[in-house]
């Protein structure tokens, strides 16, 4: 077309035609990355076309701050490659301004509305020195003198450098003009009002303010500024804390070095403190001593071929060469790239703000970055579980190349909770920037860099490259993931069609979030609870949940459940029970805990109906796949409010609810066990039982026979903490006989296991076992039911009396016939059996000592006994079994006979022996009181133990009895006889 037109302008005398484009640096600001792109490619082909235009000229006129292939210098190799080959098809023209016309466009910037209050802050030597400055070149001094005052508050010097840094380093952001024009911070009218207002000290706009306006753009600049601000960013890092004149100086020196010419504005100890404003001698001297103080820290030098100051040079480390030797040797995969990437910039998260607002709550979508090829069957449910349940993806789709955004679109899937980002086009530049970001990571921990002579400033320049590189990527992302640029796809799936919409603004996006979660999340019920309708409540918000369901479970049902006061537990009240109609008054103005008014809550209803449907399907209910089925959609329910929820549903069943942790019974049922349910679902079940009339006659008749054994705290406990609790302490006040003997009835046995099994399964023995047991039926009164009860208590808790009658029965039976006239108990039975041992052998049986323990602790108990005092058999159990009878089980008692019948036949034996003397030892010791003592026992040998002990007995006499009298030692001697003897005796 342009060719047309330029042929057919000849015919009316025109040479050709041209076309201009201004402002063509802010087009590549943003498009510098798409040099391989459609537009870079018809940009060549147009600047192509006019290169050969002929007689019909055709000219392509792009203005712009800097050349063009500066706008690529943070860029990859391969696109600074490319624009160095694009801007080779143009001629370059510098058209900077002549300084003399930018001097009146400065002076045009600023108003002067006092010239004469003007003419007296400015010193009346400044056109002076301004001259010998040779500043505004063949200017002359009366022009200079009308410039000086002119550009007040800009320093002359200021002025000067303006110019010449804006034409190096100015941005679309950061100009001449927006320095001159814009109310930002250290602009021109920001700081002139400063002044004018007496905020600044200075009645002038220096060389450092210069500088804190200009930093970020020479940082960027490549072209050569960069590494002065890298030596003026280290120097300021070297000026102490405080030394104001210090950093005036450094930053001064940083903006001479980049605007100086040849023999202009060259920067020497005298220009440096003219720049910083020193006038005084003593200023001057202080401005040499901080330059030496910064030559001293080797931060900038003094050029003695020409006398003027420069940063020092930077470290020799070639980052560049470095970044590909890892590269080349580590080669990241797109995975480790896409990791970085979150790891730093994490993907946003997107708001569903109207839906929220509706539903009182915070639901979003969690961002997430994907290469496009990720993307093919990704497993995105798996991935949400993973992320805790997640409301929903929006995945960023990392396509670099027009190939990868067609995989992309053709990889969605029909997943409506999850929303795609696409880029209007590739991001190109993208992989390459993380590769290198990789490869400055890594140099991060370089041994050969700690170690570096220069190590400060090496690292330094690693942090700022790696602050660039992640500018970098931050602007290309942007493209995705800012919706305001306009460079965006967002697609989301609904019916299994995929629906593209091109964003503006954020409050598309949440709108889209909104429209999603409405259809995804369509039966969530409003709980206007903002600490608890949430997967994660606070410590304090989950305590005043437990503290609700305790009063859900303990107190009357009333309007408040007996909370008081205004605490969160008193607002949990209201937003999760009160307002949403689970408290409500029925039609005769009682409070209770039901089901919503389906009317009313149709949500919450239908909510409630299938957690009453699931706690019904099956015996015990597996409490994880509820919480799963309530926290997804179409329910989407927050973990916080699930614990009040399934309270709620589970109050009215409570008497007949059985909750397990790791299939044992948790009681009692409190708050905290809801909350920790819902936190460790695979953990728990939950069973309910059914309460019928027969159900609560037996539990009246157990209430009766074991009120006494609860305490008055727990008499508002659930049926089944009661029956566990009171049965139990029943059982453990009884002996062990009675806990563990067999010698009872079938029915006694079971009702006594039936109380340890309630200890586990509490529901089972409640509901199940103890009917089948009473004969519980709808024809058996609630007394019959206590009797029967009652009968099978009294014969667990009467088996010890009936082991003591089995033993006197026992006894009399075996021992009885000794005696000449009837024995009716034990006692007096073995006691005859003595009499006639003891008549037969003329012996006195207590006077001898036998040869077994529980032979003589036998004969010496029964002795002991003859005036019986009722702990006859208890006595002689421990004497022969080392067990009170009230310890023992049935396997005791068996022993005991036999124990029994062994010692008569010793007794017997050994009184034989020692009447008749045969080989016995005969011990007769006078007493002080003139009175005989004897002991007669059989002889028996030594034996090796018997022998050490006897050895170890003298060897201690020998030692520890040497202070002793031998009448002393002799006593220890007797005592250990008689103690030997088995009797205690005074001596």
């Amino acid at each position: 077309m342009y060719r047309e037109v330029a042929s057919l302008v000849a015919e009316y005398g025109y040479s050709g035609i041209a076309v201009i484009w201004d402002e063509f640096g802010r087009y590549l600001d943003g498009r510098s990355t798409q040099v391989f792109g459609t537009e870079a490619a018809l940009l060549q082909e147009f600047a192509e076309t006019c290169n050969y235009s002929g007689e019909h000229q055709l000219h392509l006129l792009l203005f712009a701050h800097k050349e063009l292939q500066s706008y690529a210098s943070n860029l990859p190799k391969t696109y600074q490659q490319e624009w160095m080959r694009i801007e080779g098809r143009f001629l370059r023209h510098n058209v900077t301004s002549d300084p003399l016309v930018a001097y009146r466009l400065i002076t045009s910037a600023i108003e002067h509305r006092d010239r004469t209050r003007v003419q007296e802050i400015v010193p009346a030597d400044l056109p002076v020195q301004t001259a010998e400055a040779k500043l505004f070149g063949l200017m002359s001094t009366e022009n200079i003198a009308r410039l000086s005052y002119a550009l007040w508050p800009l320093h002359p010097l200021a002025a000067f450098a303006l110019i010449r840094l804006s034409n190096r380093v100015a941005q679309n952001e950061r100009t001449m003009f927006t320095f001159l024009t814009t109310e930002e911070r250290f602009a021109l009218p920001t700081l002139a009002e400063k002044i004018v207002l007496g905020e600044s000290a200075d009645a002038f706009i220096r060389l450092d303010q210069l500088w804190d306006y200009f930093e970020d753009a020479i940082r960027s600049d490549s072209g050569g500024t960069h590494g002065i601000w890298s030596g003026a960013s280290y120097a300021l890092d070297k000026v102490a804390e405080g030394d104001a004149l210090g950093v005036a100086l450094v930053k001064s020196l940083g903006i001479l070095l980049i605007s100086f010419e040849t023999n202009v504005a060259r920067p020497t100890t005298e220009l440096l403190a003219w720049a910083v404003g020193a006038q005084t001698q003593e200023q001057k001297t202080a401005v040499i001593a901080t330059l030496e103080n910064l030559r001293r820290r080797k931060v900038i030098i003094n050029r003695s071929i020409d006398g003027h100051w420069t940063f020092a040079s930077g470290s020799d480390v070639d980052f560049e060469q470095k970044i590909e030797e890892i590269l080349e040797r580590v080669n990241p995969t797109s995975l480790q790239l896409r990791r970085l990437l979150e790891q730093l910039i994490p993907a946003p998260h997107s708001l569903a703000r109207r839906y929220n607002q509706d539903h009182g709550m915070t639901r979003y979508f969690t961002g997430l970055y994907r290469w496009a090829y990720e993307l093919e069957d990704a497993p995105w449910h798996l991935q949400m579980e993973q992320m805790g349940n997640a409301d929903g993806l929006v995945v960023y789709v990392l396509a670099t190349d027009e190939l990868e955004m067609e995989l992309a679109t053709s990889y969605i899937q029909a997943n409506e909770q999850v929303v795609y980002v696409l880029p209007h086009e590739p991001l190109r530049a993208l992989l390459e920037i993380l590769r290198e970001l990789f490869g400055l990571q890594e140099l991060v921990n370089d041994p050969g860099l700690k170690h570096h002579e220069d190590r400060h400033r090496v690292q330094r320049e690693l942090d700022w490259l790696i602050e660039d590189a992640l500018s970098r990527v931050h602007r290309e992302l942007k493209l995705l993931t800012d919706p305001r640029l306009g460079k965006s796809v967002w697609v989301t799936v609904r019916n299994g069609i995929a629906n593209g919409y091109l964003v503006t603004t954020t409050a598309q996006t949440t709108t889209l979030v909104s429209e999603v979660c409405a259809r995804v999340f369509s039966q969530t019920p409003v709980f206007l609870s903002e600490g608890l309708n949430r997967d994660q409540p606070t410590t304090q918000q989950m305590r005043a949940a437990e503290k609700l369901i305790d009063a859900m479970l303990n107190n009357d049902v009333s309007d408040s459940l007996g909370l008081e006061g205004n605490g969160p537990e008193v607002l949990a009240l209201n937003s999760l029970l009160k307002l949403p109609g689970i408290l409500q008054q029925d039609e005769t103005g009682t409070w209770t805990i039901s089901r919503p008014i389906a009317n009313t809550f149709p949500t919450l209803a239908h909510m409630w109906d299938e957690i009453t449907a699931y706690f019904g399907a099956e015996t015990q209910s597996p409490i994880e796949p509820l919480i799963k089925q309530l926290i997804a959609p179409p329910y989407g329910l927050r973990r916080g409010i699930l614990p009040v929820l399934i309270a709620a549903v589970l109050q009215t069943h409570l008497n007949v609810t059985t909750i397990r942790r790791d299939a044992r019974a948790v009681l009692p049922i409190t708050g905290d066990l809801f909350t920790d349910m819902v936190v460790n679902s695979s953990h728990y079940t939950v069973e309910i039982g059914e309460w019928n009339v027969t159900i609560g006659e037996m539990w009246r008749a157990i209430l009766a026979r074991f009120r006494n054994h609860i305490h008055e705290t727990e008499k508002r406990y659930q049926p089944l903490v009661l029956f566990q609790v009171s049965t139990l302490r029943w059982l453990q006040s009884l002996p062990h006989y009675c806990r563990q003997t067999q010698h009872i009835s079938k029915d006694s046995q079971t009702l006594r296991s039936i109380i340890r099994n309630a200890q586990i399964e509490p529901s089972k023995a409640l509901f199940t076992d103890m009917p089948q047991l009473l004969n519980a039926g709808i024809d058996v009164s609630e007394e019959t039911i206590e009797q029967r009860l009652d009968s099978l208590l009294t014969e667990i808790s009467n088996a010890y009396i009936d082991l003591q009658r089995r033993l006197d029965a026992f006894a009399v039976r075996e021992y009885g016939r000794f005696s000449v006239t009837p024995v009716h108990d034990g006692a007096a039975a073995l006691q005859s059996w003595l009499d006639s041992v003891q008549a037969e052998t003329g012996a006195t049986v207590g006077q001898l000592r036998f040869g077994s323990l529980i032979t003589q602790e036998l004969v010496h108990t029964v002795l002991s006994n003859r005036n019986a005092n009722g702990r006859f058999w208890d006595e002689l159990s421990k004497a022969v079994t080392g067990v009170h009878i009230r310890d023992w089980s049935d396997a005791t008692e068996t022993k005991f006979y036999d124990v029994l019948a062994k010692a008569q036949v010793e007794v017997e034996r050994e009184v034989q022996q020692l009447a008749a003397e045969e080989e016995v030892v005969a011990i007769t010791i006078q007493m002080p009181d003139e009175s005989l003592r004897e002991f007669r026992f059989r002889s028996s040998d030594l034996s090796l133990q018997g022998k050490r002990i006897l050895q170890n007995f003298k060897s201690t006499m020998e030692i520890s009895g040497r202070p002793l009298s031998a009448d002393e030692r002799r006593q220890i001697a007797v005592a250990f006889l008689f103690h030997m003897m088995g009797e205690a005796v005074e001596l």
